[in-house]
């Protein structure tokens, strides 16, 4: 591997960091830099700027939760649970979701996410058509849902935590998120 890669997943592995717990707005590249152990210039000659760093770390965080956790239209129970296991083993990828949703907003248009989005609505309506899925909400809206559902206890209130995690472990988490897409999702 060379050094150019070697500096580049360096700095995604620092941004994802910085990201991950201040944002967009409040990531420093002077800490991204410092963390990678490489000069600031070197931030924007592999990214040009800083969001679009942000949007390289979230890209390949998408692509990763793809890769591990296989979306299935047909099941969305299993697959909501298989996410929210994801989450819960890999909560910087919840806090990017949600960073890029809080500072992107409306105006996002990150290939990598749109393409998957888009293959996700059409699958949940082909299992829609078919009769696996209900049709009480149309495909855009049951994957947001769905997705909502999946991530909800990675980033739950914290209020929600000290009472939930009094009575709940993780395992009774997983069959709530189950249980709900279950019931939301069948025909």
């Amino acid at each position: 591997m060379n050094s150019s890669r070697i500096s580049r997943d360096k700095l995604l592995g620092a941004a994802a960091e910085e990201f991950g717990e201040r944002g967009i707005a409040g990531a420093r590249v002077e800490r991204i830099a410092a963390q990678a152990g490489v000069s600031k210039g070197l931030v924007y000659t592999h990214f040009g700027s800083k969001d679009e760093l942000f949007d390289a770390v979230f890209a390949d965080y998408v692509l990763e939760t793809m890769r591990r956790v296989p979306f299935t239209a047909a099941d969305l129970p299993e697959y909501a649970g298989r996410l929210h296991d994801w989450y819960l083993a890999n909560p910087a990828a919840a806090r990017l979701s949600r960073w890029y949703s809080l500072e992107r907003g409306n105006d996002a248009q990150l290939e990598t996410v749109s393409t998957s989005s888009a293959a996700k609505v059409e699958a949940i309506t082909t299992a829609q058509e078919q009769g696996q899925v209900n049709l009480r909400l149309d495909a855009p809206t049951m994957l947001l849902a769905v997705l909502t559902l999946a991530s909800m206890w990675a980033v739950k209130p914290p209020e929600i935590t000290m009472l939930a995690d009094r009575t709940r472990g993780a395992a009774v988490r997983r069959r709530a998120v189950v249980e709900a897409v279950r019931a939301l999702t069948a025909p």
